[in-house]
């Protein structure tokens, strides 16, 4: 096939391309199969490039590709990941899908919260010295202060204004969260103690202020935030349940592969993205092929080994030792196992990066794949 031949069969899809990438179509963000249409131009693209210069046809040609594909790379990892329809998606299919999908561990985390929280309130409302069992005499005379006077500041514990008694709060449930999250890393014992423990707590708080007469200043305060508050904290118990069982019962991997394998589900939980992507584009140039990122130290390097500030070329981190260092202590800590990589913002900036034709079109793959 000459030149002429090649570049008649295809101009069609290149200039389709090249409209797409027009800068007028940038004002509005691409409809989702607009961007699969993309990716899929840009595929192909990379595939002409690839035979264009396999088959040594004339430069004209082959600078007409690069210039196109270099342009469509630019757009996919560009494009962005965020914003309104990342948190549709979110919270309206990878969240509930991830609590049904550990819907096991979410119940076994709800009664262990719930149910001790029930029972201490109800034995601490028909024996309230029960309170002191689990609480000292000064934390029960200051939710009396916080509840008792109908006319005062309700739901404040020694805060001079509402700003730093909501920080308190903020800075409490955070902690109790990740307690029960972090917990199941004791084999899921902490976080079923964090949970039980914490419930009972609650509960014998709101039994001994329902015993008081308290109850009308109590429940209105706590049930406008306590709703959210509460089942974040039985989320993030099942969240450490769901690794406390990946290290009981491994099955066939180790338990560290178990561990990490678990982290990916309860990872949507409470934090709500993917981790697992594997490497595309010019990752394999620029992570497992990257000598200067497999040891840490000299920073600089020695003789003909380049270090992690000082990395050579040509790879897509040559002249930027900041982003080499990060992908140095990814390297150092978790191989190279994508999770890692992916969880750096680092490796989202380096992604923008062009590379060799051949991962090109890996990357529009893993592109396309990706918005379905």
């Amino acid at each position: 096939m000459t030149p002429l031949q090649f570049e008649a069969q295809h101009a069609d899809a290149w200039q389709e391309l090249d409209a797409a990438l027009a800068p007028t179509s940038r004002k509005h963000r691409s409809a989702p199969a607009d961007r699969a249409r993309i990716a899929a131009l840009y595929r192909a693209a990379c595939e002409h490039l690839a035979i264009a210069e396999s088959r040594s046809y004339p430069v004209w040609l082959i600078e007409r590709l690069e210039a196109l594909t270099s342009r469509g790379h630019q757009r996919v990892y560009r494009q962005p990941d965020f914003g309104i329809d990342k948190l549709r998606r979110l919270f309206l299919i990878d969240f509930p899908t991830a609590v049904r999908a550990y819907r096991l561990q979410m119940l076994i985390a709800l009664v262990a919260f719930v149910g001790p929280l029930l029972a201490i309130g109800v034995l601490s409302y028909v024996d309230p010295s029960l309170i002191l069992s689990l609480q000292d005499a000064a934390s029960v005379e200051q939710y009396e202060g916080m509840y008792g006077d109908p006319d005062g500041p309700i739901g404040r514990r020694n805060a001079a204004s509402d700003w730093a008694m909501f920080g308190f709060y903020i800075r409490n449930n955070i902690g109790i969260a990740f307690q029960c999250f972090a917990g199941g890393l004791f084999f899921g014992i902490g976080s079923l103690f964090a949970l039980a423990f914490n419930g009972a707590a609650i509960g014998s708080t709101a039994g001994y202020l329902t015993w008081r007469g308290f109850g009308a200043n109590f429940y209105p305060f706590v049930i406008t935030h306590g709703a959210f508050e509460l089942s974040g904290i039985v989320l993030a118990g099942a969240s450490g349940l769901i690794l406390g069982h990946a290290l009981l019962m491994p099955g066939r991997r180790s338990r560290l592969a178990a561990l990490e394998h678990a982290a990916r589900g309860a990872i949507v939980i409470v934090y709500g993205r993917a981790l697992d992507v594997p490497f595309v584009f010019d990752d394999d140039m620029t992570i497992t092929k990257n000598e200067s990122i497999k040891s840490l130290w000299p920073l600089i390097g020695t003789g003909g080994h380049h270090g992690p500030l000082n990395p050579p070329g040509p790879l897509p981190t040559t002249g930027r030792p900041l982003v080499n260092l990060s992908f140095a202590i990814n390297y150092h800590f978790g191989g190279v196992n994508p999770v890692g990589y992916h969880a750096d913002l680092s490796q989202q900036v380096e992604a923008a990066r062009a590379g060799r034709c051949q991962h090109q079109g890996q990357a529009a793959e893993g592109f396309r794949h990706r918005l379905t």
